[in-house]
């Protein structure tokens, strides 16, 4: 890349992120990813408390798992404002100008996943202070540094993998509406129908390699292993049989395949789209 093809991209990057701030979007969506991680990790937090002050019972780090959970839930967020980066462009009729400002489309589209995909990291990071605050007043505990740091670590990578894959879908369907309608019905309805009927099927682990299963080896998955193998006390009867048989690395690999490729088709579509 030339030098002057740098400075057109950082141009086109600066642009992305004074249309993010612009508006009120991104922290109207984080506010929701805050709160959720905080609530949700001091219920955590205090059902761990629960669960030790019962007769034998063990302190268990609650909190990692509800932390693995939020962390689900803020790439559902992450990938809604993905998703809205390109399509709410052509919802107020602003591509043109984007793109006619641009050196080519695969630049402007480059700029919006350098942006947002910030963005997407910072929700993420927002998610596991907020996590870790909400434990700590729930008097729970989040194990040792070294397995809070790999299922925060794990969780970020999916989350950006999720606003880069929103991004992706933005651009293939174009139209605000139907792109966020599609990331929410497929994550919240059809990936698991599609599990479900799977199952029912005897064939369950194919569901693993689905976008949920990918993601859920970075975030749920991932916590609940890492407690499994440190100190999980045995006597809380955790049925490890019951986990999926993808680790966390071919789940970031499939999560990464499918950002790839929805990014990919989302580039040709771009192209090929009349904005005028």
């Amino acid at each position: 890349m030339t030098v002057l093809a740098q400075l057109i991209l950082a141009q086109l990057i600066l642009a992305e992120y004074r249309k993010i701030f612009s508006t009120k979007l991104w922290w109207g969506l984080l506010i929701p990813v805050a709160l959720t991680a905080l609530l949700f990790n001091l219920a955590g937090g205090g059902f761990a408390n629960l669960v030790a002050d019962r007769p034998g019972g063990a302190e268990l780090p609650f909190a990692l798992v509800t932390l693995g959970l939020t962390m689900s839930f803020t790439a559902t967020f992450a990938a809604i404002f993905g998703a809205l980066a390109v399509s709410s462009e052509h919802r107020h009729r602003t591509i043109t100008t984007t793109l006619l400002t641009g050196s080519s489309r695969q630049a402007v589209l480059g700029a919006k996943l350098v942006a947002h995909g910030s963005i997407g990291l910072l929700y993420a990071v927002v998610t596991v202070l907020f996590g870790a605050l909400g434990a700590g007043i729930g008097g729970g505990s989040l194990s040792d540094p070294g397995t809070f740091l790999a299922v925060a670590g794990h969780g970020c990578l999916a989350v950006l993998l999720w606003t880069m894959l929103g991004i992706g879908v933005g651009s293939l369907i174009g139209n605000q509406v139907a792109a966020v309608l599609t990331l929410v019905l497929y994550s919240l309805i059809v990936d698991p129908l599609i599990g479900g009927f799977l199952a029912a099927a005897d064939i369950p682990g194919v569901a693993d390699y689905l976008p949920d299963g990918a993601s859920a080896a970075l975030t749920t998955d991932i916590a609940i292993r890492q407690l499994a193998g440190g100190d999980l006390p045995a006597e809380l009867g955790v049925g490890l049989s019951a986990f999926p048989s993808v680790p966390w690395w071919v789940g970031g690999l499939l999560l990464t395949g499918y950002t790839v490729l929805l990014v990919g088709l989302g580039g040709v579509a771009g192209v090929r789209r009349d904005v005028t």
